[in-house]
């Protein structure tokens, strides 16, 4: 292994091995992220509907994600996200899912160059994989982004509805696999599937 990524507070990090322990700020993604981003004003507009006792001892720390919690099914949810959209304007993304409180939904707001998606999309090419060799897994609607990259991807036997839905209204069959093992057994059935397992390499 030559390169680990992983990501924090919606930022890529990179831990080389050959000698390096600390992870290494990739600083292109996060100029990316600051294009039209402003905290300050997200967090003002997400505060008039957000409502954070909802869940105790609930924190936020990311610099470049809000996140609005609400009491009620998805149509209150889904009005909410409306109105927040209409505050914020075209410059911002927003994921609209279920909680793991019941009735209690979610609505994470992202610069609209950022979600999972984009940013798996940028480690892909800074590593230079093909979108072939390349595959994400996914459980929940917040990994919903990543249906509009070219990757093979693999939904795990426990992912929500919500996320089934929209991979039903994306329609690519061909590229993502919907797996009956669920969590990590789930990813690795969907390798297999993609045949992304490393076996005809070996056996090469």
């Amino acid at each position: 292994r030559d390169l680990h990524v992983r990501s924090r507070r919606q930022r890529q990090m990179c831990i080389r091995d050959r000698g390096r322990d600390e992870p290494i700020l990739d600083q292109n993604w996060c100029a990316h992220l600051q294009i039209n981003w402003d905290r300050r004003f997200v967090k003002k507009e997400c505060a008039k509907l957000s409502q954070s006792s909802l869940i105790p001892d609930w924190e936020q720390d990311d610099e470049f994600r809000e996140v609005v919690l609400l009491a009620g099914d998805a149509e209150v949810s889904a009005k909410a996200s409306a109105t927040l959209q209409d505050m914020l304007g075209p410059a911002y993304t927003l994921v609209d899912m279920q909680c793991w409180v019941p009735n209690v939904r979610i609505i994470t707001v992202l610069p609209a160059v950022a979600g999972k998606g984009p940013a798996a999309e940028h480690v892909r090419q800074v590593v230079q994989f093909p979108p072939a060799r390349s595959m994400w897994a996914g459980d929940t609607r917040g990994d919903s982004s990543l249906l509009w990259t070219q990757m093979r991807g693999a939904l795990v036997g426990n992912a929500t509805p919500e996320l089934r839905e929209d991979a039903e209204r994306h329609r690519a069959p061909m590229r993502v696999h919907q797996a009956l093992a669920t969590y990590a057994a789930g990813v690795l059935e969907g390798m297999r599937h993609h045949n992304l397992d490393g076996i005809d390499d070996i056996q090469e």
